[in-house]
């Protein structure tokens, strides 16, 4: 009797373990299952996500080609926009310099000394970041330098850009001075007449007349750029205001470490901080960025279009771009878009242009 009591208890006891382990079993097999499910889903997503980054991608990049048939060209003067130049006249300030202030200098600003020459060039903060963009979307941006100084200056700063910064020469469209500007003439109303790149006949007719010394004659420019895709950054107001350039300008605060007079003045701890916290070209970055998603809905017919009507400043779009923040009314009742505090914009101090 124990002996048979003996049996049932281990058979009863073989089949509870052996439903337990087939229930473990079970479970173990659905879990794999499920977990095997869950990363293959998991997968799935991942893969669904990446074919839909790429295709984003893909449009994008389709989208900016075709409205870039007409890229953006950014036309910069140099003095106090770009850089702030010391002559051997002025140089005598940064040799009385104390060192507490020189030593600020040499942390915050860069330059170059031209110690042989006498000669000091300050950088603006930020350049180098807006070259670096400029490099990225090169394909999409061209840049071109005008001076109220000379042609031959104007290439020796683009030179010394393309040095320092370690640019090409198929970054800049033109370099132009005092001699492509021919305010004599009395078919030249405005200073820095923007349709003198714009009007390919008329500045050709120009420079044979007076024989220019420019550097682009015969070039044409006239189908690539118009109101519709250029942009010009002066910090006098005289350049900027007029009718014809007015809705493709940009009014900047003046790069001034040195004073804002031609003939420059010692460095204040005011001067110096004021140009160690200058933020205009990283501004300008936002601006071209959302001037560059402009176009993605844009059809190549309407993009044809707009650029022989639309000004890039036009009134509807500083509003649909969110420029209006930096819209800012000036003398004359006139509105133009300007980065920082251009007090010094007025002044009859500057060099260049008087008007």
């Amino acid at each position: 009797m124990s002996s048979l009591r003996s049996v049932t208890r281990s058979r009863t006891r073989s089949r509870t373990q052996s439903r337990t382990r087939n229930r473990t079993q079970s479970r173990t097999r659905s879990k794999t299952r499920s977990r095997m499910r869950t990363q293959t889903q998991r997968r799935e997503r991942r893969n669904r996500k990446a074919r839909q980054r790429r295709y984003t991608r893909k449009k994008t990049k389709n989208a900016l080609e075709r409205a870039f048939n007409y890229p953006l060209l950014i036309v910069f003067d140099i003095d106090e926009t770009l850089i702030q130049f010391l002559n051997k006249n002025a140089y005598k300030y940064i040799e009385s310099m104390d060192d507490v202030m020189r030593r600020d200098l040499d942390n915050n600003i860069k330059y170059r000394d031209i110690a042989e020459k006498r000669q000091f060039i300050l950088f603006r903060p930020g350049l180098e970041g807006f070259f670096e963009y400029v490099k990225k979307h090169n394909k999409y941006i061209k840049i071109a330098l005008w001076t109220y100084s000379e042609n031959e200056y104007a290439k020796n700063i683009k030179e010394i850009l393309m040095d320092e910064y370690d640019l090409n020469e198929d970054m800049f469209l033109f370099r132009w001075g005092v001699e492509d500007m021919f305010e004599d003439d009395y078919r030249i109303d405005y200073p820095k007449d923007l349709e003198l790149i714009w009007n390919d006949e008329k500045r050709h007719k120009l420079q044979e007349d007076y024989d220019s010394s420019g550097e682009n004659d015969g070039k044409i420019f006239g189908g690539t750029y118009n109101k519709f895709n250029t942009i010009f950054l002066d910090d006098r107001y005289g350049n900027v205001s007029h009718e014809k350039n007015r809705r493709n300008s940009i009014l900047v605060k003046g790069f001034e470490p040195f004073g804002h007079t031609k003939t420059r003045e010692p460095m204040t701890n005011e001067l110096l901080k004021n140009a160690k916290k200058d933020d205009m070209l990283v501004k300008l970055i936002e601006i071209l960025e959302k001037l560059k998603t402009d176009y993605k809905n844009c059809s190549e017919d309407e993009c044809a279009e707009a650029h022989d009507m639309e000004y890039i400043f036009e009134p509807k779009k500083v509003v649909r771009k969110g420029f209006s923040k930096y819209l800012k009314e000036h003398m004359g009742d006139v509105e133009l878009i300007t980065l920082g505090d251009v007090k010094n914009a007025y002044s009859t101090q500057k060099g260049g242009i008087r008007k």
